[in-house]
């Protein structure tokens, strides 16, 4: 069933009576409106009340709310199956259903999340299964040192990880050591077709409605998009870290942190990037006019945020969707050449192959034993 948060502010101690009052009362009436309360916990750093609540739909919620008979606004998101793990974190989805077993937590509510991705580039020379064993090799690697540091691995695919930390500390080492072992397997030549990213943020669930908990993870897959050799974090992660143990770490140059702003311009660039990408007429000019920046402004922002001229980000974003477009198997050369915004297929197959190092024809025959 469909996972819904819904959020409080305490404003003092009389609503916080009440909320805990709501709470016993889902409890005893969850059965009837075939509703299951998953978790409940009070934040009193930043005063918020927080219950995690299964039901059908939003409707059987807002039942439930109604007979609870409240005088508190029900206040819900719906949430995806990314975000529930998140916040529940090490608890066990499964039995708390199967037990009903409801676990009460009054700790701050601040997940970590990283995004581990890896790029993988080919060439009609490679030899494949050794391509594909050491990409395995590596998988199995990233998983053993995520458990070491107690990550939990919320969401697994052939190309990323989204794992959740409870601190910092223990995220900003999990990564550091993956990125030591990758560097050393490239020192060996096993993997020179391979680049590493990894986007670190804090997850807080937010007051705001524009500030939904699926937006922030979805920013920390930006920042793992926009990494290149360095691991990519927030200043909620810089902050977290420097309260918890900062001046012990000798790693600080592995770590690119962008600021609110930064933040701001990336998440605006990438969301009009997102919607436009395929749009063959998609130009610099139209980011000026989006973004609010002159022609000048946004070449340097984007040459320190993104690490890439605005033309660039713009074609590699193409291609790596042109990749995805070949591993599901969705068409043809000029299929993926057109949907991925390219006006002309020859001009596709120059581009890919300058990026990757291979031909679009070459990279469908090689992905097939993939």
């Amino acid at each position: 069933m469909p996972i819904f948060m819904d959020r409080r502010k305490i404003s003092d101690l009389k609503v916080a009576i009440a909320i805990a009052q709501l709470h016993l009362n889902y409890l005893k009436l969850q059965d009837k409106f075939n509703c299951k309360v998953l978790n409940h916990w009070f934040d009193e750093k930043r005063e918020i009340a927080f219950s995690l609540i299964s039901a059908p739909n939003e409707k059987y919620l807002i039942d439930l709310h109604q007979q609870a008979e409240s005088d508190l606004p029900l206040n819900i998101t719906e949430l995806d199956s990314s975000s529930v793990d998140v916040f529940l974190n090490q608890l066990e989805l499964d039995e708390i259903l199967q037990n009903n077993k409801y676990p009460l937590i009054k700790t701050p509510v601040s997940q970590t999340v990283m995004v581990i991705g890896v790029l993988l580039s080919l060439t009609k020379t490679d030899d494949i299964i050794r391509v594909r064993e050491c990409l395995k090799e590596f998988k199995k690697t990233t998983l053993d040192i995520i458990d070491q540091f107690e990550g939990i691995v919320v969401k697994q695919t052939s190309d990323y990880f989204i794992v959740s930390f409870n601190s910092a500390t223990k995220g900003l080492k999990c990564a550091f050591k993956v990125q030591k072992r990758f560097d050393a397997y490239q020192k060996k030549n096993e993997m020179q077709r391979m680049s590493l990213k990894i986007g670190f943020n804090a997850v807080t669930p937010a007051i705001e409605k524009e500030e939904h908990i699926e937006s922030l993870i979805n920013l920390t897959r930006r920042l793992a998009f926009i990494s290149q050799q360095k691991i990519i974090i927030t200043t909620e992660i810089e902050t977290l870290y420097k309260n918890e143990n900062w001046n012990d770490f000798k790693d600080k140059n592995r770590l690119k942190c962008l600021s609110p702003d930064d933040i701001r311009f990336l998440s605006t660039l990438m969301e009009y990037t997102e919607k436009n990408w395929n749009n063959p007429n998609l130009h610099v000019e139209d980011f000026e006019k989006h973004l609010g920046f002159s022609k000048s402004q946004i070449y340097r922002k984007m040459i320190a945020i993104v690490g890439k001229s605005p033309n660039a980000f713009i074609k590699q974003y193409r291609l790596l969707r042109a990749i995805n477009f070949f591993r599901q198997k969705q068409g043809n050369i000029s299929e993926g050449a057109f949907d991925c915004g390219f006006s002309s297929p020859s001009y596709f197959t120059k581009c890919f192959q300058k990026e990757f190092g291979i031909k679009p024809s070459d990279y469908i025959e090689i992905t097939k034993t993939f």
